[in-house]
């Protein structure tokens, strides 16, 4: 009985839990055909709502879990399909019977039944003759696989005419302190019910930040105004503005114009209101005042200068001093969260770290009559995207815009205009790092007024693809335009209608374009007198020289008696000019096309890093005398020979020589000290005989030779470890396989010398052959 009544349980759990599972199903997410209900916008085109390919929407499939999904038809297209591509996607069990599409994507987005949360932003982006996706909220409610999005906002369209002023941005802003931006609650079955915003007394709506009572359209690239409209569309909630709205519009000089209507004005979901062309009339910015933006719509506190009154209305502040301002104090604005700065056209100078490290700040007009710009003036102003420099400064100082990392309008030099208080540029100095990291500047102009271009002026400008520098230059400082990664076309002085040049340059500053692989050719100008070292190092770019210090076949660069540069692209085999003395530093750095190279016996000196990195595997060092710091480092060569020439070694000279098999000292040798990290990580390296001229040792000579099974020492007497402790060694840990060879009358002493006694046991006699 037991057993049948087990039997029996078991079946009856068994159909249970297969009813139950049976209940239960997955949300899959499949393929969503999409299109627009009649009016609905996305962006327009020809008067015509169109998709953008790549576009991206938020999807709620059968579920309060927000999706990622993507447009998949062409830019253009009025209709198509959206496809999920939401990584990871959980399996989920659907909690609802319908299919929920809102454009554009958005991570924030919350659903709860009929209540959708999210937030209208503040901010939104200038389209010509039409907006941009933050102008634009979409909602799709289906209980099929069929999206039909209708349009959420209403929008304001605004017509400007003008004469060549430049708007940057257009502001937006009810009289009766109506909310328009901020968290939002949509009923999606009704998207024509009122939105609402958090519920707030007449008080609290007065004390709301700017954030929440204005929107604002930036330009980021500068909308020209002339006689025939222009058109700008603002995307509002439908909501009605009893006592009318204010419109301000700021231009890139700081000049602004405010317009405003008493008008009770309403806007309505899915429709544009037009407003009646209006001419401009600019206000600039007073002589005793600076405008300004912040990030939080507030005005700005612990400012480091002093001033009469600080207020923030209708989208912008306003600071009046006493006087004209014409200098911009030390400090002023730095660490603050301004986002915009309009500064009076009286301004001569901008003061140390005056904006440094505003993080927000995206625009700053740079009045006519600037005259200097001090260092780290804008240091660190991540989010400046345009830098015109007027005329009439004459100095930019020590890192003035370090790493503005999202500069991509740039211009040394204003365009001439009538309005322009200097015709040309009067710019004699670019400080060291003035523009150092700014990664996304393209091309550099140099005006024909500029001296000197500091040490690292440009370095690490990855996307400069072309430098331009005139031929009143004179000083090209150290690292001018070192590791600009994308550099191409580098010319360094211009040629006149006759062919000729006048170029001054004189100077051209150690790694002035170091690291630079895709630079080609380059042309010395005669005038050059100072020639660095690396200049051109690790540019495997190089195909040949042009001008002074050229050699006869043009693939080097040299000065004096010294090889400085050499162009190696596609170059496998090279015999170096005979007369040439020393190896500058760095010359074959990285150059991973050369394996051979044949030196003549002239060559006494070769420099720091001269090959660290390359492809060298073979060459001959006869007569060499000196060899540099990492001369050889992490190279291809397998067999070494030094000759009795050499008398010093550098630090780390043949370190991370993982194919070397083979040292050969000559016998006579005049080296006398093998030094730190010398044959350091040398793995292929089993043999090594140290001769008896060597009387010091560093620190790893032999560090890290894995495969090392015997040294030996010919000096009767143990060379001296150049180290200030006993834990250092030279040969690194011990290893039961390698034995250390010395003269069979100096065991004792090798056994027992300072630094050698934690080799004592594996230290053998051997006998010297005399």
């Amino acid at each position: 009985m037991k057993k049948l009544f087990f039997a029996v349980v078991a079946m009856l759990f068994t159909a249970c839990t297969t009813d139950a599972f049976e209940e239960v199903s997955i949300v899959r997410p499949q393929t969503i055909t999409v299109s627009l209900e009649d009016n609905s916008r996305i962006q327009l085109s020809e008067g015509k709502s169109i998709w953008t390919e790549g576009d991206l929407v938020t999807v709620f499939y059968r579920s309060n879990y927000p999706q990622k999904w993507q447009f998949q038809g062409q830019t253009g297209d009025t209709t198509g399909t959206l496809l999920c591509v939401d990584d990871n996607l959980p399996e989920m069990e659907p909690n609802r019977d319908d299919i929920v599409t809102v454009y554009p994507h958005n991570d924030n987005i919350s659903l709860e039944d009929v209540s959708m949360m999210l937030e209208l932003p503040a901010e939104q982006t200038y389209l010509k003759d039409s907006f941009g996706t933050d102008g634009t909220l979409m909602v799709s409610v289906s209980k099929d696989n069929n999206a039909k999005l209708s349009s959420v906002l209403g929008w304001v369209k605004l017509q400007l005419t003008g004469s060549g002023e430049t708007v940057s941005s257009v502001s937006f802003k009810g009289n009766s302190h109506e909310q328009i931006a901020g968290l939002v609650t949509i009923n999606i079955s009704d998207l024509s019910s009122t939105m609402r915003f958090s519920s707030l007394s007449v008080e609290e709506r007065e004390n709301l930040p700017d954030t929440f009572k204005s929107v604002t359209l930036n330009c980021p690239e500068g909308v020209v105004l002339s006689d025939k409209a222009t058109t700008f569309y603002i995307a509002l909630p439908p909501q009605t503005f009893s006592n009318g709205f204010t419109v301000t519009i700021l231009c890139e000089d700081g000049s602004k114009m405010t317009k405003s209507t008493e008008k009770s004005v309403t806007i309505k979901r899915n429709t544009i209101l037009p407003m009646d062309s209006v001419e401009t009339d600019f206000e600039s910015v007073p002589n005793n005042q600076i405008w300004y933006t912040t990030e939080k719509g507030r005005a700005l506190s612990g400012l480091n200068f002093e001033y009469q009154s600080n207020t923030y209305e209708n989208g912008l502040g306003i600071i009046t001093f006493e006087n004209d301002v014409t200098a911009i104090a030390d400090e002023a604005f730095a660490n603050s969260d301004v986002t915009a700065v309009y500064l009076p056209k009286c301004v001569q100078t901008i003061g140390k770290s005056a904006f440094s490290y505003c993080e927000k700040l995206e625009k700053v007009n740079l009045p006519d009559a600037l005259t200097l710009i001090s260092e780290s003036a804008f240091e660190n102003c991540l989010s400046i995207t345009k830098v015109i420099i007027p005329n009439g400064v004459t100095e930019i100082g020590d890192n003035a815009f370090y790493g503005c990392e999202s500069i991509t309008k740039f211009s040394l030099e204003q365009p001439v205009n009538s309005r322009a208080q200097y015709t040309v540029s009067q710019l004699k100095k670019i400080g060291n790092g003035a523009f150092c990291g700014c990664s996304k500047i393209s091309r550099v102009c140099i005006p024909g007024s500029v001296i000197i271009i500091g040490d690292k002026a440009f370095s690490e400008c990855i996307t400069i693809s072309s430098v331009a520098i005139s031929n009143s230059v004179t000083t090209l400082g150290e690292g001018a335009f070192s590791y600009c990664s994308s550099l191409k076309e580098v010319s360094l002085e211009e040629t006149t209608v006759n062919s000729h040049t006048n170029s001054q340059l004189q100077t051209i500053g150690s790694y002035a374009f170091y690291g630079c692989p895709y630079i080609i050719t380059i042309h010395i100008p005669e005038s050059v007198v100072n020639f660095g070292d690396e200049v051109f190092a690790c540019c495997p770019g190089l195909t040949y020289f042009s001008g002074k210090f050229a050699s006869d076949d043009r693939k080097c660069l040299v000065v004096g008696d010294k090889l400085k540069a050499f162009a190696g692209e596609g170059i496998k085999d090279y015999s170096i000019p005979t007369g040439v003395t020393e190896i500058g530093a760095g010359v074959f750095e990285e150059n991973t096309e050369l394996e051979n190279l044949t030196l003549p016996y002239s060559i006494k000196n070769i420099g720091d890093y001269a090959f660290a990195s390359s492809n060298i595997r073979n060459i001959a060092l006869s007569g060499v005398v000196n060899i540099g710091v990492a001369a050889f480092a992490d190279t291809k060569i397998q067999e070494i020979v030094i000759p009795r020439t050499v008398e010093s070694i550098g630090i780390a000279a043949f370190m991370d020589c993982v194919n070397l098999k083979k040292v050969v000292f000559v016998p006579i040798c005049k080296l006398t000290c093998l030094p730190e990290s010398c044959f350091d990580s040398c793995y292929s390296l089993e043999e090594i005989t140290i001769p008896d001229s060597i009387t010091h040792l560093g620190e790893c000579v032999l560090c890290d030779c894995y495969n090392m099974k015997k040294v030996y020492f010919e000096s009767q007497n143990p060379p001296i470890i150049m180290t200030d402790g006993e834990e250092e060694c030279f040969l690194g840990e011990h290893h039961e396989n390698r034995k250390i060879y010395v003269p069979r009358k100096s065991v004792e002493k090798y056994r027992s010398a300072f630094c050698w006694r934690q080799y004592a046991s594996d230290i053998e006699p051997y006998d010297v052959i005399e």
